[in-house]
């Protein structure tokens, strides 16, 4: 059964949204490009989810559901048409870095060592007894504890584990320091692992793309086939990890295989859709806004029963359930007024600002069109944190940029955006 015609509204808009990008920027390799490419191949899967795939959803959607729902993912990705390639910055090297980075890189053989004994049991218990025991009983296959709260943040730093990873590579710093960058980015894997999640793999992927895609002009030839092997040995590792979890929750199922990983692709816009039709109860700041609900004093644990309130459809789900459309369009206008500034100001900014907050983009719209960690309590400290990074590098160095060793200046072809 084919679903009904709106729901191939979003792949209509983010189809000519995607065309127009390309004829911006006159490549597909853009962060634009690949960020509306990552969303619109989500709405193609879900013009194959029918109620056999998604058992439990009533799906008396309507077109209007849909076009809200296309609106806001428009809003969202419309900075990334902004953004443009500037001189990397030296992370090892900037001053107000080094002891961050000496910092991280501890707290990420902590997060990795601490988090792979979790990871291994939910490995060896499977992922279809793992999520049934998530979705319907109260159960963490990690301790709730402050150690488990640490562990958990630092694997929100996986970006920018990855972007220090590839600048150490590039620049030829300590085989430990490169190290560390590369066990931090793994966090966010190990994280996914404990909780038998497929997002994480598909989010350190992307890290490291964006981070090659940042130094593209400094990476020297002679890397570029090391390069490649690299991210094809990742790829690979990556489809297996994948595979694994993905025969264990469906293999016995009436979904099967095929129909369960259209559904993970696609499901987003019927989540959203089935959230909008069904949510009469809003969660207000409790679920994705924890940590500013907890400053006003007004936080209250939520229990999530019904299947729609569980399945992850892309942050504007999450947004719509704060409190209804107003918040969903509030919150998305505000983030793309703020990173359209940003994008559009970049000759005005840090280098490493500018890094920091594009990598904050990013991390926002590839987690956002699966499970959006940033709205747990942890990933609302990582914004925090980030935001107040960008700005104290700011104030301290203004628009300047760290000087790049001669050896490696770029020439000044080497210096276009794109």
């Amino acid at each position: 059964m084919l679903p009904e015609w709106f729901y191939s509204l979003p792949v209509v808009i983010l189809s000519l949204a995607l065309l127009g990008i390309y004829g911006f920027h006159r490549t597909f390799s853009h962060p634009a490009a690949v960020l509306t490419g990552l969303y619109l191949l989500s709405s193609v899967g879900a013009m194959f989810v029918n109620p056999d795939t998604m058992p439990g959803f009533n799906f008396a959607h309507s077109w209007q559901m849909l076009a809200g729902y296309s609106i806001l993912i428009g809003l969202s990705i419309f900075p990334a048409i902004f953004i443009q390639r500037g001189p990397p910055p030296n992370l090892s090297e900037h001053p107000s870095f080094r002891l961050v980075l000496l910092l991280l890189c501890a707290l990420a053989w902590f997060s990795l060592i601490y988090q792979i004994p979790f990871a291994i049991i939910s490995f060896k218990t499977g992922a279809d007894t793992i999520r049934h025991q998530l979705n319907t009983e109260e159960f963490s296959p990690l301790p709730q504890n402050l150690l488990t709260t640490l562990a958990t943040a630092v694997s929100q730093f996986y970006p920018i584990y990855s972007l220090a990873a590839v600048e150490g590579y590039i620049r030829k710093r300590s085989l430990v320091y490169i190290s560390s960058c590369i066990a931090g980015s793994l966090c966010v894997v190990v994280n996914s692992i404990c909780f038998t999640a497929r997002d994480g793999v598909l989010w350190f992927l992307m890290s490291f793309w964006l981070a090659l895609w940042i130094y593209r002009n400094e990476m020297p030839k002679t890397y570029s086939g090391m390069v490649k092997s690299l991210a094809v040995l990742s790829i690979a590792c990556g489809i297996g990890l994948l595979s694994i979890f993905t025969y264990q929750r469906f293999a016995g199922s009436s979904v099967g295989i095929f129909d369960s990983l259209v559904t993970y692709i696609g499901q987003q816009p019927y989540v959203f859709a089935e959230t909008v039709a069904e949510q009469s109860a809003f969660y207000g700041l409790n679920l994705r806004l924890p940590l500013i609900a907890e400053m006003l004093g007004s936080f209250e644990p939520i229990k999530r029963e019904r299947v729609y309130e569980w399945t992850f459809g892309t942050f504007a789900k999450d947004f719509y359930s704060i409190a209804g459309w107003p918040t969903a369009f509030a919150i998305t206008a505000t983030f793309s007024l703020f990173f359209t500034f940003v994008f559009c100001s970049r000759r005005k900014l840090n280098s490493f600002s500018y890094s920091l907050l594009l990598i904050l983009f990013f991390q926002f719209m590839t987690q956002g069109v699966f499970y959006f960690r940033l709205g747990i309590r942890a990933g609302n400290y990582y914004i925090i944190i980030v935001l107040m990074l960008a700005a104290v590098v700011q104030l301290l160095y203004g628009s300047a940029t760290n000087p790049i060793p001669s050896r490696q200046k770029l020439s000044a072809k080497s210096r276009t955006n794109y």
